[in-house]
């Protein structure tokens, strides 16, 4: 029997139809690239502190593992798919042209606490311009291996697959929300004598907007033997 002769007209005409919507649609919902799903991958900040330190740190997500004296503490509402726990390579967190550290995983809620390093300005502060810094999550790597010249790199093709800084108001409220919750500011900035006390901070900022790492918080807060 042939199939076609059994369709009407207007039938067949309404199915044909129906087919071009179905494929227009599937081509408007087609799959993002890489590049479009990266750019979308850090999706607000909620909070910055700035701070400095008396003894230099050493910033180990990078190759050059170069010192550090200032930074901001930040957190980041992010995709949840680019934090899973791994044992291998991951999706590197960076702003502009430096890798984040990572305090926390924060695959379950998708907010993130990072150490952002910067170096300290002529006024004492961090030199970092947070409203004018992408934060963009790049391809997989281990961050301890990633060298500043492909830091740069990275932010270079982020920018052109049109990812941008956060907005200046978001920026700024994200500021006053650090204010409001660690109240032992002094001048806007935590002053720190070591990273071993910036550790702290980061543990309580894990506490308060990742509470399912709270074992990672926790850990942060357990005395260390000197």
């Amino acid at each position: 029997m042939n199939i076609r002769s059994t369709i009407p007209f207007g039938l067949a005409v309404l199915l044909l139809a129906g087919f071009g919507t179905l494929a227009l649609r599937a081509t408007e919902e087609r799959e993002a690239t890489p590049a479009e799903r990266e750019s979308a991958s850090v999706r607000r900040i909620l909070l910055a502190q700035p701070f400095v330190l008396e003894r230099a740190a050493r910033h180990v997500w990078r190759a050059e593992q170069p010192t550090y004296d200032a930074g901001y503490l930040v957190v980041l509402e992010v995709d949840p798919a680019y934090v899973v726990a791994r044992q291998t390579e991951e999706p590197v967190l960076y702003a502009g042209a430096e890798t984040v550290e990572r305090v926390n995983h924060g695959s379950t809620n998708g907010r993130v606490v990072g150490l952002v390093p910067a170096a300290r300005g002529a006024d004492g502060m961090p030199s970092l311009d947070l409203a004018a810094t992408t934060f963009f999550f790049g391809p997989d790597a281990l961050p301890e291996r990633v060298r500043e010249i492909d830091a740069r790199h990275e932010l270079q093709r982020a920018v052109r697959s049109g990812t941008k800084p956060f907005p200046a108001a978001e920026v700024a409220a994200a500021r006053a929300r650090a204010t409001d919750l660690l109240r032992a500011t002094l001048g806007g900035v935590l002053r720190l004598a070591s990273r071993d006390d910036l550790d702290e901070i980061a543990a309580l900022l894990v506490l308060e907007y990742a509470p399912e790492d709270h074992e990672t918080g926790t850990g942060m807060l357990v005395p260390r033997v000197r």
